[in-house]
């Protein structure tokens, strides 16, 4: 009796201290070479405070925003680390990031983006090699970073990054390899080393050796969880207690775990859970951590795969976006912290049972944990929610009778089955154990009939459809099958019989049938009890797209009514429709991918407890608000199984909805999908102008663009040349960028906001126009709450020919030439005036001379008559005396003179006929001598007459001419009696 006893003692023991097997972890992300890391061998990952992954490689360093990788490391073109071979990473109170490598430590200025090495063989002993750094621990108060390297104890640096001291334990411990620390207070930490446990107080830089090695103390990682500290060691884990007593630190061995285990890591999450690396057999998840820490029973989950026989580095189990593991061989994995609400089962899990295909056509609820699944190819099980499993099924099926494609469980509890290729239509009286065939030709089904939907009215019946139309199956209040009715027999359908029938959907608050079909629209049937089929009144919606409130699509696969009395349809290729005025001519109002729907092709639409629709559908599966109407997504990403699903689907009692697709099912309570999430950081990340990526520092166009880092900027400046640019924006999430989205508006250029999935994180302005700009940035959750916008200024400067001190130069310019215009202007005027003046004193000047011409020609007339009279006398005269010489020379004078009267008056009468355009040439040949003789003699006389000699000198020859003589003899005249005017005077 006392040996059981013990045994009962030491079994109960066991039983609260084993390690229970649970479910295997799921892997939500891997990350590897193939996706941009700098090498498989990852030995260290940090958050930091912006929100970025920082991932430490044997090559190099990634920085992960969710969206890439971009790796930093040393080429023969230019020397960023201290090494490529990265051992660590830690941020200090600045932001700025502490690189810890085979060959010294790097810092990563955030604010300048730039490298620089603080600590190296150049700027240590040069006759030693560079410390490997294995990591760095900063102070809670950001004043000191420790490094702990291998043989070279520990680098002590301050704020402003320069070296304080260098840390060894006194002793023999040449060879002694620092591992890891934490702070117990501000004055003294606690690490782990090669040798074993040693505190440290910093105040007097000194080192106390705790616990040895043998005792059980790490080799790799220590996690401080309350007053216990916890040690991974080669075998197992150390749980070490510690306390505080008169200012002096007591630390103690409590026991050892895991010792069959070789770890090298340990973290944990924000619910209390520890996650575990280790050596060869993946990461571990044991949940409470205190429950661990105290013996108590805990459940644990692992992740292992034995292809790829991971080997972890590290675990970071508080970084915000889940538990990331880094391995030695693998890259990096990540696991969510929190549960996967999404369940799923395949063929391949567990036993089968009849189930041979993992393409579920069928969901027929039994009970409140239970459910039939049936898949076309082959197979029928009976699934067990809350065991995850299949069961054996409730009656027994016959050797070679084909296999179900079809199953429905109606009110009675009675199964409805489809046989192929043997029986046909079956059914399961229930408390039967056996089918029985409902008779095809008797009742006039088609054979061939392969239901794709079967439902019960509230009066009992039986509806099916498939691709040869409706058929409705009349059962009594026993059970029996009373008649079977044919939809297409209707008037109706006579000319547009109805084939391949989506699902029939019997309406719980009115006595409608609702039919979806996939090329015939939506079919509404006023049900009445014990009335024939073929009397019903039917109504039918088409597409139109010329109306306004028309069905999206003719294709409908999904109907649901809400408690509320809210009709709403699925259809594919036209997302989902909310139905107004169902009970009349239905009037549609769609939501689709614009709206946010992930897929337009619609599997399956039912309603939560707050009456918010689940959407699945070709491409995820969709939570839809219809208070705000907005929709939330989820992919595989998030956890789901799978993402193509089909129409099948079963709602049990005990919350949990399932839905097929064609990798097996996927199961959840819709109310344990928490709307509750954090919204992501939003970071300005990159600038670029005419695609060339602008750092900070970099000249461009003689000058520094961005002093600091764009998310730290909050303008920029760029000149008119430089206003084809982008921006990169950073949602930090890492999750889905499908459903996360980024808004942004660009003010005064954007009057509405842009919103844009966050996997689209460039924004490009091409041509702005010179000004003063504002863009605003919001990022969203899954849940579509929004951050604050985050603002950047934008100046485009104007081109120096648009510039302010441009215009006044314009002003001026164009000032001078109105003036210079202006005294053009005028001083033409004033030559117009002047030309003017001038014209009328010559019109005047003209008319004068033309009232002298017309006095002179009066006159003329009236001398011409007295001259005529001398004329005659003087001629006799002439002629009698033309003896006398000297009467006679005078007589010719006054002869010629009478007639240069007389030509004078006819000179006057020929400015008239000139004046007129009448004046003529009257050319003769005459002898050009005789013509100056004349002209001679006639001043001789009067040169005499003053006493003066007047000559002519010229060659004696006979000349003669061809001209108007008179016009000739009047020019001489004028000008010889001119001369002689101008010499008499």
């Amino acid at each position: 009796m006392i040996q059981k006893t013990f045994l009962l003692l030491i079994i109960s023991f066991y039983s609260m201290v084993a390690i229970p097997a649970g479910n295997l972890l799921e892997l939500s992300q891997k990350l590897t070479i193939s996706d941009g890391l700098a090498h498989n061998g990852v030995t260290c990952i940090l958050e930091d405070s912006k929100g970025y992954l920082w991932i430490g490689t044997y090559d190099g360093i990634n920085v992960y925003n969710g969206y890439e990788l971009i790796t930093y490391k040393n080429t023969i073109y230019n020397q960023v680390l201290a090494s490529n071979r990265v051992r660590s990473l830690a941020e200090d109170s600045k932001g700025n990031i502490w690189i810890g490598t085979d060959e010294g430590v790097s810092i990563y200025d955030y604010e300048t983006e730039r490298f620089s090495v603080v600590y190296s063989q150049k700027t240590a002993d040069k006759n030693k090699n560079s410390p490997i750094v294995r990591k760095i621990v900063v102070s809670k108060d950001g004043a000191y970073i420790f490094c702990l390297t291998q043989y070279e104890g520990i680098l002590v640096f301050d704020k402003q990054n320069q070296l304080i001291t260098k840390c060894m334990p006194e002793g023999r411990y040449n060879d002694l390899i620092f591992f890891d620390g934490v702070e117990l207070d501000s004055s003294n930490y606690i690490f782990t080393t090669t040798a074993g446990l040693f505190s440290f107080q910093l105040e007097s830089f000194s080192f106390k050796f705790e616990i040895p090695h043998d005792n059980g103390i790490s080799n790799a990682s220590i996690l401080l969880v309350g007053n216990n500290i916890l040690a991974t060691r080669n075998r197992g884990v150390s749980i070490v207690d510690w306390k505080k007593e008169n200012g002096q630190y007591a630390f103690r061995l409590k026991t050892i775990k895991y010792e069959n285990e070789q770890l090298n890591s340990i973290s944990i999450d924000k619910l209390g859970n520890l996650w575990v690396g280790t050596n060869f057999k993946g990461v571990v998840r044991i949940k409470n951590a205190n429950a661990f820490i105290l013996g108590e029973p805990y459940e644990e989950n692992r992740y292992s795969s034995e292809r790829d026989n991971l080997i972890t580095s590290s675990v970071r189990a508080d970084i915000s976006s889940g538990c990331w593991v880094t391995t030695f061989n693998r890259g990096v994995y990540r696991f969510d912290i929190e549960d996967n609400p999404f369940k799923s089962f395949d063929k391949d899990q567990g036993e089968m049972y009849n189930l041979y295909d993992n393409s579920v056509s069928h969901i027929a609820v039994w009970d409140q944990d239970r459910v039939f699944l049936s898949a076309p190819r082959g197979g029928f099980g009976l699934f067990n929610t809350k065991t995850g499993r299949l069961e054996p099924l409730p009656f027994e099926v016959p050797d070679g009778i084909g296999y179900f494609s079809s199953v429905f469980v109606d009110s009675r509890k009675d199964i409805w089955l489809k046989v192929t290729g043997g029986l046909g239509l079956c059914r399961i009286r229930y408390g039967d154990r056996k089918l029985s065939l409902v008779g095809e030709r008797e009742y006039g089904i088609d054979k061939d009939i392969r239901p794709r939907t079967i439902s019960e009215d509230q009066f009992g019946n039986i509806w099916m459809g498939g691709e040869s139309g409706v058929y409705k199956i009349s059962v009594g209040d026993n059970g029996s099958i009373l008649n079977v009715e044919e939809l297409n027999q209707h008037l109706f359908f006579q000319q547009t019989p109805i084939y391949l029938v989506r699902c029939i959907y019997v309406d719980p608050l009115h006595n409608y049938i609702w039919i979806g079909t996939d090329s015939d629209g939506l079919i509404r049937i006023d049900n009445q009890k014990s009335v024939p089929i073929t009397e019903l009144e039917i109504h039918r919606s088409l597409r139109d797209k010329n109306k306004e409130f028309s069905i999206s699509s003719n294709f409908v696969s999904t109907i649901v009514r809400l408690p509320n009395d809210d009709l709403w349809i699925g259809t594919e290729r036209g997302g989902i429709c909310k139905v107004f005025d169902y009970d009349k001519d239905p009037k549609f109002i769609a939501f689709t991918e614009k709206d946010g729907l992930s897929n337009n092709v619609v599997k399956r639409i039912f309603y939560d407890h707050e009456y918010n629709l689940w959407v699945a559908t070709n491409v995820g599966l969709n939570k839809f608000f219809v208070k705000d109407h907005h929709f939330r997504s989820f992919y595989e990403s998030d956890g789901l199984p799978f993402e193509d699903f089909w129409y099948s689907f079963g709602k049990l009692n005990n919350g949990n909805v399932v839905l097929s697709g064609m990798k097996g099912i996927c199961y959840f309570k819709p109310e344990d999908i928490i709307d509750d999430e954090s919204l992501p950081r939003l970071e300005f990340s990159k600038l670029r102008v005419f695609n060339q990526v602008v750092a900070p520092g970099d000249t461009i166009n003689n000058r520094v663009l961005l002093k600091k880092r764009l998310n730290s900027t909050s303008e920029i400046e760029l000149k008119h040349n430089e206003n084809v640019f982008s921006l990169e924006v950073n949602s930090l999430h890492f999750s889905s960028p499908d459903n996360h989205y980024i808004k942004y508006q660009l003010s005064p250029v954007n009057k509405e906001w842009i919103q844009v999935k966050s996997g689209q994180r460039v924004i490009s302005y091409s041509g702005l126009q010179h000004g003063e700009y504002i863009l605003r940035v919001m990022a969203s959750n899954s849940l579509h709450e929004w951050t604050a916008p985050k603002e950047l200024h934008i100046v485009v400067k104007p081109p120096i020919w648009q510039t302010m001190q441009a215009y006044v130069l314009y002003m001026f310019f164009i000032a001078l030439i109105i003036f210079v215009v202006m005294y053009f202007v005028l001083k033409l005027q004033s030559l117009k005036h002047n030309l003017h003046i001038e014209h009328l004193e010559k019109d005047k000047q003209k008319e004068i001379n033309v009232a002298k011409l017309r006095f002179f020609s009066n006159i003329s007339h009236e001398i011409k008559t007295p001259l005529t009279l001398i004329s005659g006398p003087i001629n006799i005269l002439a002629e009698r005396f033309h003896a006398n010489s000297d009467v006679s020379d005078k007589l010719k004078i006054v002869q010629r003179q009478s007639k240069k009267i007389s030509r004078l008056v006819d000179q006057v009468h020929d400015f008239q006929r000139l004046e007129a355009n009448l004046l003529k040439m009257d050319i003769t040949q005459f002898c050009f001598d005789d013509f100056i003789n004349e002209l001679k003699t006639d001043f001789e006389f009067l040169a005499r007459s003053e006493k003066k000699v007047f000559s002519v000198q010229g060659e004696d020859a006979t000349i003669y001419v061809s001209a108007d003589r008179d016009k000739l003899e009047k020019i001489f005249n004028n000008i010889i009696n001119s001369t002689l005017t101008d010499l008499l005077l």
